[in-house]
């Protein structure tokens, strides 16, 4: 929850100030001593996954054979929003904290909801189809990506690393941080992830002998 004044989270974090004070409201709505507020509702279990995929550079392999010498950045799609329950989701999550606020407690404040004007004049105002269209356009990812090297069996699809953290198929490597959860979890991923690096340290140690 924000107040309508932290002008630094729509300019630093959404990068967005200047679209919101043309669509959302008007400009006094943002300034600094502006009475409101943003509540954001957030999808801690997305059902949309993405990928993570090698980007070979334009450079083919010298000596005339396949492949190429070097790659880029890995090629990373989110398919933020790519699934229609996530969107559907997300509305009903507007529509408690609708609830929420519309409770005795909040009633002599009166809260208004700001409406974008362009979303409102093609799909109506407070419509389910209007906070579709919302969350796509002005939605964001939180930076708790995970899952990329899931831990599992071996010989399960999809398992990348097991349960010792070693990555499958390949001798020495063993992989320690939020890309080895399974599942995302239903918080920050800092923690779980600080005690991923300390079990590790812990399977090295017993492996490799050596005290704490």
């Amino acid at each position: 929850m924000l107040t309508a004044g932290d002008t630094g989270f729509f300019t630093s974090f959404l990068k967005q100030l200047p679209l919101f004070m043309d669509e959302v409201g008007d400009a006094s709505d943002f300034g600094l001593w502006a009475q409101g507020l943003m509540v954001a509702p957030t999808l801690l279990h997305p059902a949309a996954e993405g990928t993570v995929e090698l980007n070979p550079l334009n450079v083919k392999k010298s000596g005339g054979g396949g492949g190429y010498d070097a790659f880029g950045p890995p090629k990373i799609a989110y398919e933020v929003f790519g699934h229609a329950e996530d969107v559907s989701r997300l509305v009903e999550g507007v529509r408690r904290l609708q609830t929420i606020m519309g409770q005795p407690a909040f009633a002599s404040y009166t809260p208004e909801v700001l409406f974008a004007k362009t979303l409102v004049a093609e799909f109506g105002a407070d419509t389910d189809a209007y906070w579709e269209e919302y969350v796509k356009r002005y939605g964001f990812l939180v930076y708790h990506p995970t899952g990329t090297c899931r831990m599992g069996k071996s010989g399960d699809a999809g398992t990348v690393v097991d349960p010792e953290l070693k990555v499958v198929g390949v001798k020495g490597l063993r992989v320690a941080d939020a890309s080895v959860m399974p599942d995302i979890t239903s918080g920050n991923t800092q923690v779980p992830t600080a005690a991923i690096g300390v079990q590790a340290v812990s399977l090295v140690r017993a492996q490799h002998g050596g005290s704490s």
